[in-house]
């Protein structure tokens, strides 16, 4: 900074530099998280249709389970047991 409180022209630059991102670095995690929060309610979503589709018979503490998973990555692998699996215990372990 100036002796008048301004910015020399290095930080400036950086400063702009830092501003012209459309997000910031928490923004960043947030959508993050929203983003996989989102995606794993449509990958369950899915998953309760395959097994509904089977005609499988489902728990409420089952539904809620692959309700609550919020892991995309688990919830895939599930979706591909529903295809073949004789149960939801099966589907879920």
């Amino acid at each position: 900074m100036t002796a008048q409180g301004q910015l020399d022209e290095r930080s400036r630059t950086i400063l702009e530099a830092l501003m012209k991102h459309e997000t910031y670095p928490y923004q960043s995690k947030l959508l993050t998280d929203r983003e996989a929060r989102g995606e794993a309610r449509g990958v369950s979503e899915a998953l309760l249709d395959v097994i509904e589709a089977r005609g499988l018979q489902i728990t409420e503490g089952q539904r809620r389970r692959i309700e609550d998973c919020g892991d995309p990555k688990q919830l895939r692998v599930w979706v591909k047991r529903a295809v073949v699996a004789p149960t939801v215990a099966d589907i879920i372990g």
